[in-house]
Parts: structure tokens; sequence; C-alpha cells
């Protein structure tokens, strides 16, 4: 299962399309960070609340990337099936995407480290930056990611042709994450959840909503893939 996941890890960042995609990340989350109004620098004291409020749509528009490339283009190109060699399940599959997938998000992320030492640096005595409050952010950012990748993932499998997956991915991002803003469903809200998590509260209600949803991804994943292609 290891060796398909740093598979799927390399077949992507070794792309153009992977290479873009971490490259932007680190130009878009830069500026807002440091350069364009409202940057960390001129609100004067030190948090990253700037940088963790851009993740959610860095996800929305990029990890329908993702799931388009280690699935959709898998599928559209008929070597999926030569991925179950012998001793791998459909499980191992699964979770192998997946965790090709994660590992892209922590390269993309793993830049950012240096964000959080500029401004620990910068901080003044007395006003120096909240690690704990960090660790929830970025625990919250990959929680909130492995909703997005394996949503993205369920809708690649459903639609297996590469564009379609990735506007379908799109889609399904937006409406997921504002649809029950609309109507006031707080326990189904991913925006409230992501907050509660992003200012260091780590709620046991938080942290099942986002397993959950992961479980429940996972099983729509698996049965799509036994009716679909009888892995």
């Amino acid at each position: 299962m290891w060796a398909l996941s740093k598979q799927s890890f390399f077949s992507f960042i070794y792309s153009f399309l992977g290479i873009s995609i971490c490259a932007l990340f680190v130009l878009v989350t830069g500026l807002f960070t440091w350069y364009l109004d409202g940057n960390l620098l001129d609100q004067g004291f030190a948090e990253m609340g700037v940088f963790f409020d851009l993740m959610p749509w860095f996800f929305i528009l990029f990890s329908p990337a993702f799931a388009m490339k280690l699935w959709a283009e898998e599928i559209e190109q008929g070597t999926l099936v030569l991925l179950r060699m012998p001793g791998l399940s459909a499980w191992d599959l699964i979770f192998a995407k997946f965790f090709g997938m994660l590992a892209l998000v922590l390269l993309c992320m793993f830049p950012t480290l240096l964000y959080v030492w500029s401004l620990h640096s910068l901080a003044l005595t007395g006003t120096s930056l909240d690690m704990a409050l960090v660790l929830g952010q970025y625990l919250s950012v990959l929680l909130l990611a492995s909703n997005f990748l394996l949503l993205d993932a369920l809708l690649a499998i459903a639609v297996p042709k590469q564009a379609l997956a990735y506007v379908l991915g799109l889609m399904g991002n937006v409406f997921f994450w504002e649809f029950p803003n609309l109507f006031h469903w707080e326990y189904l809200q991913w925006t409230t959840h992501f907050a509660d998590l992003s200012r260091g509260l780590l709620r046991l209600e938080d942290l099942s909503f986002f397993l959950g949803v992961d479980l429940l991804l996972l099983a729509g994943i698996r049965l799509l893939l036994a009716k679909r292609y009888f892995l």
C-alpha cells in the first residue's frame, strides 16, 4: 500500500499540474500573508488568522485537481484495475490514494512553517506567537483537507472524465462549504467546526464531525468502486 501511495504522490508532484499548484499556493499565500492589505504585519499582533482564513478556499479550488489526477485520470486511462496487485485490497487502494493526496497537501503546507518562524521572530517580547493555537490551526487545516479530498475523490470516481471531475468537485466543495450556512444547520456547518478548531478549541464535537464525514465518504468510495468497477 505504501509503495502505491508513494507512486501516487510522485506521479502528481512530477507533473506540470503538481508543480504549478504547489508554486501557486506558496505565491498566493505569501502575497496575502505578508504583502496585500490586511496582511499579518498590518494587524500589529502575533497571530496567523489571515493565513488560515485562506486555507478553505485553497482546498475548494485545488483539491478537485488532486482527485482529477489521481482518480479520474487512472479510470479514464483504464489503469485503475491494474493497480489491484496481488495482495492489495480495495481498501488498500483507497487509502494509498488518500494518503498520497494528503502528502501533497503536507508538501504544499511545509514552506508555510517559514511564516510561523518569521512571525515568531518578529513578535515583540510579551506578544509572542501562541504555538498551541498555531498547532490547532494546522490540525483544522488537515482535517478540512481530508474532507475535501475524499469528497472530490468520490465525485471523480462517479464521473471519471478529468475536466468534468474537476468542475463537479469544485461545485461539490462550494455546496458543502456554503449550503448548510443558508439554513443555519450549525452542526453540519464545515465553516463552524473549522473556525472552532482554528481558534484552538479542540472540542470532541468538532473532531468527531470531521472524522465522521471522512468515514462516510470512505464508505461511499468503497461502495462506488464495488458497484462500478467490481473492486
